[in-house]
């Protein structure tokens, strides 16, 4: 992939809509995107993926050397096999998991979870497109036998109401009403 280069301020006529303070940033992001729709193939597609959930997830605020752990066992099952990720079978991340990939048990679910999370993102914000250009849907490769039980949909705990069975306890008042710690 080649660095966007943005425009010097100075070089940019009055009347250019870029002249905007914000704007070139978007235009140029826009006009990249524009020339690789045109001329990329799925691997091009795939990696503008991937560098769109590193922002969503540095967005997030977290470090880049955790944005760059996100991503890479997403790369290490897609070179293995030479596939964009949503080619992806479960038997094909079965058997990377229990071959080439195979690591310590803890490893393997957290490699596991980072390809989910991924798949995630992938569906909710590539599906339609995806289906559109390669005739392909969206399907997480990490089967729900693989899967964690939960998939990023933990609720808002809301305390128990005072009339609720089980919201008193022997200390008096439920466990949200009760003074804190003596």
């Amino acid at each position: 992939m080649q660095p966007v280069t943005f425009p010097d301020p100075v070089e940019i006529p009055a009347a250019d809509p870029l002249a905007e303070p914000g704007l070139a940033d978007v235009v140029t992001l826009q006009r990249r995107r524009a020339a690789e729709i045109d001329g990329g193939g799925e691997e091009s597609f795939f990696l503008d993926t991937l560098a769109e959930y590193q922002w969503a997830r540095d967005a997030a605020g977290l470090a880049a050397t955790t944005l760059d752990r996100l991503t890479k066992p997403v790369l290490e099952i897609c070179g293995h096999y030479g596939l964009a990720p949503w080619r992806l079978t479960p038997r094909q991340v079965d058997k990377y998991f229990a071959g080439a990939g195979k690591r310590d048990r803890s490893t393997v679910r957290q490699k596991m979870n980072i390809i989910d999370s991924y798949f995630a993102f992938l569906a909710q914000r590539y599906a339609g497109e995806i289906a559109r250009r390669y005739g392909v849907a969206v399907e997480s490769p990490v089967d729900p036998f693989n899967r964690p039980r939960h998939r990023g949909d933990f609720g808002l705990r809301i305390p128990p109401h005072s009339g609720q069975p089980g919201s008193s306890s022997p200390g008096g008042g439920s466990r949200w009403t009760r003074p804190a710690s003596r």
